[in-house]
């Protein structure tokens, strides 16, 4: 069985007792026993269910009789709190002046009040009113909504091309690149060589050729044992009888020329490029975008490099911390990352993506799918989610200004869910530890 302890803290159990407790209190859901296990032998994994927030919590052994919290993309409560607090630990880093700074912080209208909403689909709650910065490069609260809805757009325009009779193929598109390589430089480059495949005579000829009407391009990096490695995905609409394989070949004397132009080198004719069918571009879909790596991303087995997300978790919360998992554990010791240096490595990142827009849809694309203008990030980041809504709460400005000296969003928002009715209590207690006299 397992017990909570003075000794254990909120992220630990102890087995021994005669009944699980925690502070909540928890109720034991389910037991997953190693196969080789005895009786006597507590089980590798205990699974528990918060009564009081519905959270779903894993505790994992990590030394006999003791079992610490793991992370789990199942509980959504916990994931929202660790966005909310990663993002804070990035604020520490850019400082006030930045945009991440007033995101989550200042009201659209400052004549406004703040107000707490609740999905009536979903059952959870968020904020509207607040000014949001949309960056989907450095803010772990803007970037999963913003890439989940543009997600969805990718996937209409995917299935609106295909009810066109036209194909959908995935290309990836990497460089050389290497340890010690400025990343901001090897973007610019990088930037430089696709330009070669899209202006131009021969880029209009290749076009013919290969029958492409359009594309949406998607600018990603990674970092691993060379460095920091950005790259492209796109995905080609193209009114063609060609296989993936003869587009492939089409394409790579402009991506190999585009990147000896542009001062990269010739890339690899192996990894350099890649053509793929309508089936990869779907498996893709359903994995890219900033939901994905936050909440599952690294959790990947067999994880080889890191994501920018892989980094601020561990600036944030180090990499001891339960939501950091075995296998992102393997991979920083590897790379010889702890949480300084997983810090000055991000800074590097967000200073080389700042104004790079990640996803770049081909002139005329849009129109010719039938798809309305695009909005900014921001514009997503800030409007208010699709489904229904109701309003449980408003936040005034004593009770903002306390919330963001505690940083205690995620708090409030719990509460919201569980009974609305203890949100005074809470701002009480806010405001008393923490105060709210002064406009932000």
């Amino acid at each position: 069985m397992v017990e909570g302890g003075a000794e254990a803290g909120p992220n630990t159990c102890r087995h021994g007792g005669a009944s699980p407790t925690l502070d909540p209190l928890v109720e034991r859901r389910e037991l997953l026993p190693r196969s080789d296990t005895k009786a006597s032998q507590p089980p590798d994994i205990i699974i528990l269910h918060d009564r009081t927030t519905g959270e779903i919590l894993e505790f994992e052994q990590t030394r006999p009789g003791l079992h610490e919290r793991r992370y789990t993309d199942t509980d959504g409560q916990e994931t929202r709190r660790q966005r909310y607090e990663m993002k804070a630990a990035a604020e520490k880093v850019l400082g006030n002046g930045s945009r991440l700074f007033k995101c989550q912080r200042m009201r659209i209208d400052k004549t406004k009040d703040v107000e707490i909403k609740i999905s009536t689909e979903s059952a959870r709650a968020f904020f509207s009113g607040f000014q949001a910065c949309g960056s989907v490069w450095i803010c772990a609260v803007c970037a999963p909504k913003v890439t989940e809805r543009r997600k969805v757009e990718v996937a209409q325009a995917v299935e609106l091309a295909k009810a066109q009779g036209l194909k959908v193929m995935l290309l990836t598109g990497t460089a050389p690149h290497g340890l010690g390589d400025d990343v901001r430089v090897v973007l610019a480059a990088l930037k430089k060589g696709w330009k070669n495949t899209s202006c131009g005579r021969k880029a209009q000829a290749l076009r013919q050729e290969i029958g492409l009407v359009g594309s949406i391009r998607v600018l990603e990096t990674t970092y691993g044992e060379n460095g920091f490695h950005p790259h492209f995905h796109a995905l080609l609409i193209l009114d063609t009888k060609m296989t993936p394989a003869q587009v492939e070949e089409a394409w790579w004397p402009l991506w190999r020329d585009g990147c000896i132009k542009a001062g990269l080198g010739e890339p690899s004719r192996k990894h350099g490029l890649k053509v793929e069918d309508g089936s990869r571009a779907a498996e893709y879909l359903t994995k890219w975008g900033m939901e994905h790596e936050l909440t599952k991303g690294h959790l990947k087995k067999g994880k080889t490099s890191l994501t920018p997300w892989d980094l601020m978790r561990v600036m944030a919360f180090g990499p001891g911390h339960f939501s950091i998992s075995p296998e992102l554990r393997e991979t920083l010791t590897r790379l010889g990352i702890d949480q300084d240096r997983a810090r000055a490595l991000w800074v590097i990142y967000a200073q080389a993506f700042k104004g790079n827009r990640q996803l770049y849809w081909s002139n005329g694309l849009r129109k010719l799918l039938g798809l309305g203008l695009e909005k900014s990030d921001e514009e997503v980041a800030q409007a208010d989610p699709e489904e229904t809504a109701v309003t449980v709460a408003t936040v005034n400005n004593t009770q903002r200004l306390a919330m963001i000296r505690a940083c205690a969003w995620s708090e409030v928002l719990i509460v919201a869910e569980h009974d609305p009715s203890g949100l005074p209590d809470l701002w009480q207690e806010l405001i008393t530890k923490h105060g709210g006299t002064h406009e932000q």
